[in-house]
């Protein structure tokens, strides 16, 4: 499965730096941390650019290295299925899509909005929300700017924790108080 993962191993929850985050990222931080012991139901994560969300998905992933976990970009995802049709993959693809142990989709709502990726998306959205399996979301905004069908299920709250991270962009203020490098 580490073929279908972007998790970055050095992505922690002792590499997240806690110096400088709003009251919601402190929360975030402590329910993903949470999460990460027991994965159950659906975890969302939601706020702006740069606030660490895909940091503490990558965390979960980290930590729950005795299960199988798949851990990608809607788009990537997307590609990998489209790509399984050539090769013959796609049947055995998109049913470790929706079963796998723990699912972790980041950047969703950032597909080409195409019919196909709508289908495919909610096809395994659906089954893992009738199986209430676990599976964390990632996206930049608001749940409400996702395709209807989708946003209604990411935001059942009796299956899903959902925390706003609103923030500063960490990757436009960590470097200000270090030198250049030349």
């Amino acid at each position: 499965i580490t073929r279908y993962s972007g998790t970055r191993s050095q992505q922690t929850f002792q590499s997240f730096n806690l110096n400088t985050v709003t009251a919601s990222i402190r929360l975030a931080f402590l329910g993903t941390r949470a999460y990460a012991e027991n994965p159950q139901g659906w975890l969302v994560l939601h706020g702006n650019y740069g606030t660490g969300k895909s940091h503490l998905a990558s965390a979960i992933a980290n930590r729950r290295a005795d299960q199988l976990v798949m851990s990608l970009t809607v788009p990537e995802m997307l590609e990998m299925l489209k790509d399984g049709f050539s090769d013959g993959t796609y049947r055995d693809l998109l049913d470790l899509c929706r079963t796998v142990d723990l699912l972790i989709l980041d950047d969703i709502g950032t597909e080409n909005p195409t019919p196909w990726a709508y289908e495919k998306l909610f096809q395994i959205i659906n089954h893992r929300y009738n199986q209430q399996l676990p599976t964390v979301f990632i996206l930049n905004g608001e749940i409400d700017d996702l395709e209807p069908r989708i946003a209604s299920r990411i935001s059942d709250l009796s299956l899903s924790t959902i925390y706003p991270m609103w923030g500063d962009d960490h990757r436009r203020t960590k470097n200000r108080d270090s030198p250049p490098r030349g």
